[in-house]
């Protein structure tokens, strides 16, 4: 099913096809709302022959003591003619994101809204709150498709997040698809089925979303800011130039990043208050020849950390 989901916008299933499939496995999906019932099938595979003909289905509804019926009619072979058809049969099962993407939000305990964040491709699920640290879970589809790169690579949904959790439906994306912060998974390895009841590997959720992470702290004669801005910073014992605000709030949002064990953090990944402009380029804002940029070192492009 989630091949199917990962090759198709939607997927329905038959009463026939789910007969194909271990009992526990139907009575797991039916269970968790993921497979939701639709309107009854207008064709079935005809199992008057062994050529098992798709015919149309015709159906004589019922009233009081006369049950509703349904049939097909053989037009290849006089002898078969009509060939009743259990009710059952007629059941169509359909799969949707959406249906998967309510079912993970149970499992996770999420309660906002979730959010399509870009068409049939990419779901913010919520913030699971862990230790205080803030984690955005999404679900993606697609990652290995040729454009997954030009879908996901600069996706400000996901670069907005300072450590976002991806769940991939089936196959692994190549290399940092979504960043380096970004933690990805594949839903074929979460989900099993235990007493005819999906379930989700929360714990291994819990992990990858930092459960075990160490908080880390910084020595006050080497890092202490004055003030609870930001704008006065105390560096190995000495009183750096007041910070520009945008300054300012980088460092915080670097030294917030540090204390959850994050000491090398994307800048396209730092969360700015909705009230402050994005600041633009780091270069612009920490010059080489201002001493106050002695407070950051950039690790490779584009990735920063407090000269601690």
């Amino acid at each position: 099913m989630l091949q199917c989901l990962e090759l198709m916008r939607s997927v329905s299933f038959t009463h026939d096809d789910l007969r194909r499939w271990p009992k526990d496995e139907v009575d797991a999906i039916l269970s968790s709302g993921i497979l939701r019932k639709g309107s009854p099938a207008e064709d079935v595979e005809c199992d008057g022959c062994e050529e098992h003909c798709i015919k149309e289905v015709e159906t004589v509804f019922g009233g009081g003591d006369i049950p509703t019926r349904a049939f097909v009619y053989c037009t290849e072979d006089e002898d078969i003619g009509r060939v009743d058809v259990p009710l059952e049969r007629l059941n169509i099962w359909n799969a949707s994101h959406r249906g998967l993407v309510d079912f993970l939000c149970k499992m996770l305990d999420l309660t906002s809204p979730p959010e399509e964040c870009v068409q049939k491709r990419l779901w913010w699920l919520g913030v699971p709150r862990i230790n205080g640290m803030r984690s955005d879970v999404f679900l993606a589809r697609g990652t290995t498709w040729p454009d997954a790169k030009d879908v996901f690579g600069n996706c400000s949904h996901v670069t907005g997040c300072s450590s976002p959790l991806i769940l991939v439906l089936r196959d692994m994306p190549e290399g940092k698809l979504f960043g380096l912060s970004a933690r990805v998974t594949s839903l074929a390895r979460l989900l099993s089925v235990e007493d005819s009841s999906l379930i989700l590997d929360t714990k291994e959720v819990s992990e990858l979303l930092g459960l075990s992470r160490v908080v880390s702290t910084i020595p006050k004669d080497v890092f202490e800011p004055v003030r609870g801005d930001y704008r006065f910073i105390r560096y190995r014992s000495s009183m750096l130039r007041r910070l520009s605000k945008t300054q300012a709030e980088i460092i915080r949002l670097l030294h917030e990043q540090y204390q959850l064990g994050y000491t090398e953090v994307p800048f396209g990944s730092l969360r700015f208050p909705e009230n402050m402009d994005h600041p633009g380029k780091m270069t612009d804002i920490f010059r080489p020849s201002d001493d106050r940029s002695v407070l950051i070192v950039e690790v490779e492009k584009g990735i920063y950390k407090l000269n601690i």
